[in-house]
C-alpha cells in the first residue's frame, strides 16, 4: 500500500431501523402475502406480473384478467387465492420480504380501501436495491461522512460560521448563494483539490430487511401532531444483521497532461474524529426533541435505549476507529447539513418506527473502520 492510498473495510451495525429508500413502491398488483416454506412465516413476495401466465391455468388467467378489468381490490383478492402458487414458483419471484403480524394486518386493512384509490397503491416503499436485493449505497455513507468532516472544518473558520448563521436567518440570499462553502472549507481551487474526490466508498453487499410502519410526528406549540403512516422496507437491528462496505482513500490523482497531483489529505482518523463529534451533537439534539415529545402527553412514547447503546459502544471502543453515523430517510436536514448546527434551532419533526407501544427514530448505526 502506498503512502497516499489506504483501503478500509467499513462494518455497519444498525442501532435503529435504517431506510435508504429508492423512491419506488410496490403496486397492489405487484406482490402477494404468502406463507414462505421456511418456518411458515408470512412473506411479502414480489413477482414478475407478466410471467404469471407461465404458471396459471387457462381458468385462472381468465379470472385474473376479469379482476384486473374490474378494479384493484378484485385483482388483489384473486392474487391472494393464487399466493401459494406464486410463492412456490421461484422462476417468477423477484424478492421476498418477511412480514410481521402487524404488517399483515396493516396490509389487509389497506386492501379494503384500495377500491377508493384510483392507482391502487399500498404505499409499500422499497429499500434501495439492485436486481439481486437491497443494499446500502456507498454514496449515502459518503454523504453522511462529508457532512461531519465539513462541520469539523467549519469550526476552524469563523467566516463559514458567520455565513451559515446568515443562511439560517434567510438574510442576503444572493451573497449566500454565491458563497462557495466547499472552497472555503477545503481550499478547493481545482477539482483535484477536493479531498472527497479521492474518497471512494463501494456499495454494500445485499442486506437483510424487514417491513416496518413509519410514523411521522411533529411538535407544534408543545403538542404532538401525528401524521399518516407509511409501510416501508428497512434494515433493522438484530444480532445477525449488519453490512460491509469498502472505503478507499487515495490522495493522489492524475492531473492534466498526465502529471500526478496530491490533493488536500483526508485521513481515516479525521473521518472517525469528525463523525464522533458531529453525530454526538446530533444525538443530543435528538434527545432534546424526544424528551419534549415524551413530556407532551401526546400519546407517543419514545424508546431511548438506542442512545445508551451508541454511547456505550463509543466508550468501549475509545481507542478504535468506531463512530456513530445517521443514514437514509429520517435523518432530517439537521444531520444532512452542518449549517443548522451553528444556531439554537432544532427540527420540530421526526420520522419514527413503531416498536410495540413505543417508537424509535430512524437511521442510527455504529460504524467501524478496519484497514486492509
Amino acid at each position: 500500500m502506498s503512502a497516499h492510498r489506504h483501503e478500509y473495510l467499513i462494518s455497519v451495525k444498525p442501532v435503529t431501523p435504517i431506510i435508504v429508500s429508492s423512491g419506488q413502491y410496490l403496486d397492489a398488483c405487484d406482490y402477494v402475502l404468502a406463507r414462505a416454506n421456511q418456518g411458515g412465516n408470512i412473506h411479502l413476495i414480489a413477482f414478475s406480473f407478466t410471467r404469471l401466465q407461465d404458471i396459471l391455468s387457462d381458468d385462472e388467467q381468465d379470472s385474473l384478467l376479469a379482476a384486473i378489468e374490474k378494479n384493484p381490490l378484485s385483482t388483489v383478492q384473486v392474487l391472494s387465492k393464487l399466493s401459494e402458487k406464486i410463492a412456490a414458483s421461484k422462476d417468477i419471484q423477484r424478492f421476498s420480504i418477511p412480514a410481521s403480524n402487524a404488517i399483515v394486518n396493516y396490509i389487509k386493512d389497506r386492501v379494503n380501501n384500495i377500491a377508493a384509490d384510483a392507482q391502487g397503491k399500498l404505499e409499500f416503499h422499497l429499500f434501495q436495491r439492485t436486481t439481486i436485493g437491497p443494499y446500502i449505497p456507498g454514496s449515502s455513507f459518503k454523504g453522511a461522512v462529508r457532512t461531519a468532516v465539513a462541520f469539523a472544518a467549519a469550526l476552524k473558520k469563523p467566516d463559514i460560521i458567520w455565513q451559515a448563521k446568515r443562511n439560517n436567518k434567510g438574510n442576503n440570499k444572493a451573497t449566500i448563494k454565491n458563497f462557495d462553502f466547499d472552497k472555503h472549507l477545503f481550499g478547493n481551487q481545482e477539482t483535484f483539490d477536493d479531498p472527497f474526490r479521492q474518497l471512494k466508498i463501494a456499495d454494500s453487499s445485499v442486506i437483510q430487511t424487514q417491513a416496518v410502519v413509519e410514523q411521522f410526528i411533529k411538535l407544534k406549540a408543545g403538542k404532538v401532531e401525528k401524521c399518516a403512516q407509511t409501510l416501508r422496507e428497512a434494515a433493522v437491528p438484530t444480532a445477525d444483521i449488519g453490512c460491509r462496505l469498502n472505503l478507499t482513500i487515495d490522495n493522489q490523482m492524475v492531473g492534466k497532461e498526465g502529471s500526478i497531483k496530491t490533493s488536500n489529505k483526508l485521513t481515516a482518523s479525521q473521518i472517525v474524529d469528525s463523525c464522533r463529534y458531529f453525530y454526538k451533537g446530533v444525538l443530543e439534539k435528538d434527545l432534546e426533541f424526544f424528551n419534549k415529545v415524551n413530556s407532551s402527553n401526546g400519546g407517543v412514547k419514545i424508546n431511548l435505549s438506542w442512545r445508551t447503546q451508541i454511547l456505550e459502544a463509543l466508550n468501549q471502543n475509545a481507542g478504535k476507529m468506531v463512530f456513530p453515523i445517521k443514514l437514509g430517510l429520517g435523518t432530517s436536514d439537521y444531520a444532512k447539513s452542518f449549517k443548522p448546527h451553528f444556531t439554537n434551532k432544532y427540527p420540530i419533526s421526526r420520522k419514527l418506527i413503531n416498536k410495540g407501544d413505543e417508537m424509535v427514530p430512524l437511521g442510527w448505526a455504529i460504524a467501524e473502520l478496519e484497514e486492509v
